[in-house]
């Protein structure tokens, strides 16, 4: 059988069993908070985090600032679309106003239609004058 020595010096019977006892092995120098670090003497992966903490802040802050001119410009776009709407709409009625269909009236090219529809209109009605 193979005895060793325990790390306290006592003999144990088996290969394989050993006493462990954790020891500390913290430095007592050493500070516990990162916000004690003293500023030049950072480790570089927390130089390193700082870093990609500041890139995120900006990057966070312009997409703020890009978002607040977008929210602007919509307003403008959305007024101007209303606006054309309107005005699509007012030319609609317009031309639905206008627009005279009259059965069994040809037109043809080179011509104009206009004086075959004032004479179809002195037809209907002839007691209205000519403008």
């Amino acid at each position: 059988m193979n005895t060793e020595v325990k790390e306290l010096g006592q003999p144990t019977d088996h290969d394989y069993a050993m006493e462990v006892n954790v020891v500390n092995k913290r430095k007592e120098s050493a500070p516990t908070i990162p916000s004690k670090i003293p500023v030049g003497k950072k480790s570089k992966p927390a130089l390193m985090e700082a870093k990609a903490v500041q890139y995120n802040a900006d990057e966070v802050k312009d997409c703020k600032e890009k978002i607040r001119d977008l929210e602007k410009c919509n307003k403008c776009l959305c007024k101007e679309n209303k606006e054309l709407k309107e005005r699509i709409r007012e030319q609609e009625r317009c031309k639905m106003r206008w627009r005279l269909k009259i059965k069994g009236l040809t037109e043809e090219k080179d011509k104009s239609i206009r004086s075959n529809v004032i004479q179809l209109f002195n037809k209907i009605a002839p007691d209205m004058e000519a403008n």
